[in-house]
């Protein structure tokens, strides 16, 4: 089970997770560190047997307030949330109210290093090929969720991996992620990379 950690690219941000990955699929237990709007923290458990997302649990905390968010999915478009708030929660009162899901079968958790592994494993996309995907998008701190159109295509094979480039269908968003051999995130542009072992905080990977 590798314990993976990520540091931002442009701002920041830290990313912490224990993943429990094989062929039948992916589990995680993680912490997400941000300072913007405010500094926060995100704990989350997410279980995706088939590379499919069945459960993804949260906990956000920030200054004043605490959200839990537990996200249900049964592997075939019908997703269900549980929502209990504690303080004035930043973003307002939400009661878990979802969009229309239907076509989704991933969670995305906003400027997570991890949660895009799923549909790219699950397709092969690491050896060849490219898809269109709707996804069920955890927006941090909040964690309200959104429908997010993505599409994912094979750039190339390298040495340790592949490069995948990530396309948002709701944006003008793109940029070619870098994974390793297990499917998981090296680097980000933009956003993260992974911090190796023995690294200095004044080097660059």
């Amino acid at each position: 089970m590798p314990f993976l950690v990520w540091t931002g690219v442009e701002e920041w941000l830290t990313e912490s997770a224990a993943v429990e990955l094989d062929g039948a699929g992916l589990s995680a237990i993680g912490t997400q560190l941000g300072a913007e709007p405010a500094p926060f923290r995100v704990d989350y458990r997410l279980e995706a047997p088939g590379f499919v997302t069945r459960e993804l649990e949260l906990t956000a905390t920030a200054e004043g307030w605490r959200r839990h968010l537990l996200l249900r999915h049964d592997g075939s478009g019908v997703w269900e949330a549980e929502v209990d708030d504690r303080g004035d929660v930043a973003g307002g009162p939400w009661d878990g109210s979802l969009p229309d899901l239907s076509d989704a079968l991933d969670i995305d958790i906003q400027n997570s290093p991890l949660t895009n592994t799923m549909p790219i494993l699950r397709h092969g996309f690491q050896r060849e090929g490219s898809g269109d995907f709707l996804m069920a998008f955890v927006m941090t701190p909040s964690l309200r969720v959104e429908a997010s159109p993505q599409r994912y295509e094979h750039v190339r094979t390298t040495e340790d991996g592949s490069v995948i480039r990530y396309i948002s269908r709701d944006g003008d968003f793109t940029a070619e992620l870098e994974i390793d051999r297990d499917g998981l995130l090296t680097f980000y542009p933009r956003l993260a990379r992974r911090v190796e072992p023995d690294e200095r905080a004044d080097e660059e990977a």
